[in-house]
């Protein structure tokens, strides 16, 4: 996009976002193709948290043996889905290759969109940008890995393994554990865009740090209640693992909030 913006028409910006659009569908299709054609390697990866050899139950049982712990696996579990239609499996296939590329891309998608606005913003609001880009790529993949690793393990295992009564048999769909871990990866990378969001409500003036601050308690509350839903085994071990990073960014948000607070009473004085 040029430097002087002023004097484009509105229908040179129009061309400049048809061409980023059409940019951003390229790269997401080629990666998408690449995804498709390493069918085996993709689903390794997205079946990994399902298998009892998941990296995480190994390190769980290899602490509770150097601690002389109960074992802290949950023993060997070998799980077989379903595809209750014909073309379930090809859809399948279809779909995670597409949401896989959408999350790889996320960065490059974040990226076109910074150079396509940083034309008309002044060079701080361009370092600023640029900062918030980078940051809330790397948060919304840490959330996501940060499901992949430990939620959704540990809620796969208790709800496909859970029983109303010994003569209701569980069989799992594809449909249903990939929609499950779908839902939970994008929800988890929403939750960790608090300081982002924060950062911003704080710039516009909606929030302060001590209003963050004041109600931080009610904040583990309510971040201790929405880990217990999210984490249907509600073992104090994973409780733990999903609370304290939430509630450590909460933290992390009421120190960004109280630094924009700071800075514009500066600036107002």
């Amino acid at each position: 996009m040029p430097e002087n913006t002023k004097d484009i028409p509105l229908s040179g910006h129009l061309e400049e976002l048809r061409k980023l659009i059409g940019k951003c569908l390229i790269v997401w299709f080629v990666t998408a193709l690449v995804c498709f054609v390493g069918k085996d390697l993709l689903f390794r990866f997205v079946f990994a948290p399902a298998q009892s050899d998941f990296v995480v139950f190994k390190m769980l049982q290899y602490l509770s043996q150097l601690l002389h712990l109960p074992s802290l696996a949950l023993g060997e579990f070998t799980p077989h889905f379903i595809a209750t239609e014909l073309t379930a499996q090809f859809l399948t296939h279809i779909t995670v290759s597409m949401v896989v590329a959408i999350v790889v891309c996320v960065p490059f998608i974040l990226y076109q969109l910074f150079l396509f606005i940083a034309p008309a913003l002044q060079q701080t609001s361009r370092k600023t940008s640029a900062v918030i880009i980078t940051v809330s790529s790397s948060l919304f993949f840490i959330g996501v890995m940060l499901n992949y690793f430990i939620i959704f393990p540990f809620a796969y295992r208790f709800l496909s393994t859970y029983q109303v009564h010994q003569d209701v048999i569980n069989q799992i769909t594809i449909s249903s554990y990939i929609s499950l871990l779908v839902m939970l990866s994008l929800l988890m990378g929403v939750l960790f865009e608090l300081p982002i969001v924060a950062y911003l409500l704080a710039k516009w003036g909606l929030v302060t740090g001590e209003q963050m601050r004041h109600y931080r308690k009610h904040a583990f509350v309510a971040i201790l209640i929405l880990s217990a839903i999210i984490t249907p085994t509600a073992d104090a071990i994973t409780l733990s693992m999903v609370t304290l990073p939430i509630y450590a960014l909460y933290l992390l948000s009421v120190a960004v909030a109280n630094g924009i607070s700071c800075k514009r009473q500066r600036v107002e004085s």
